[in-house]
């Protein structure tokens, strides 16, 4: 698989969607939780498009990222 992936300067990786890419298959790829990919990408479904790019947070703990994500909900 050729990925476009180069890392930014805030410990994330930036990603470019393939067509047959998954929220559960990234997070996979990465070790995070699917919920760290949301809230880093201001997601409210697991719908993803291909050809565009997403943030994927690194060191990040799913109780992390589930407290930022109910922070923006409350």
């Amino acid at each position: 698989m050729n990925r476009n992936i180069e890392e930014a300067e805030n410990q994330q990786i930036v990603h470019q969607v393939d067509p047959n890419d998954t929220l559960d298959g990234l997070a996979l790829q990465y070790n995070v939780s699917v919920m760290a990919i949301k809230t880093a990408n201001n997601l409210s479904s697991n719908d993803i498009f291909f050809y565009k790019t997403l943030n994927i947070p690194q060191g990040t703990t799913y109780f992390q990222s589930a407290q930022k994500f109910l922070k923006r909900c409350y």
